[in-house]
């Protein structure tokens, strides 16, 4: 028994270190400032920004389109 308490160790040890890899992932990809999905993008931009307008769409749905949220620009973008 004592054998794959090592195993199980190794187990658990590699499974928490992909877990922390792909939370670290997933909070990169949804920092504020650049939102992506396939090669569609929302960046913001610095101010002064047009109308208040600060997020752009770059090769989505309305590419070069301007939104005041980064919410607004991935409803029209993504």
């Amino acid at each position: 028994m004592e054998k794959y308490t090592k195993h199980m160790n190794a187990l658990v040890f590699f499974s928490l270190l992909l877990l922390g890899s792909f939370a670290i992932h997933v909070q990169a990809s949804t920092q504020a400032g650049i939102g992506i999905t396939a090669k569609a993008m929302c960046a913001e931009g610095r101010p002064p920004c047009r109308d208040n307008k600060c997020w752009r769409c770059l090769n989505g749905r309305c590419n070069g389109c301007l939104y005041s949220t980064f919410g607004e620009c991935s409803s029209g973008c993504f």
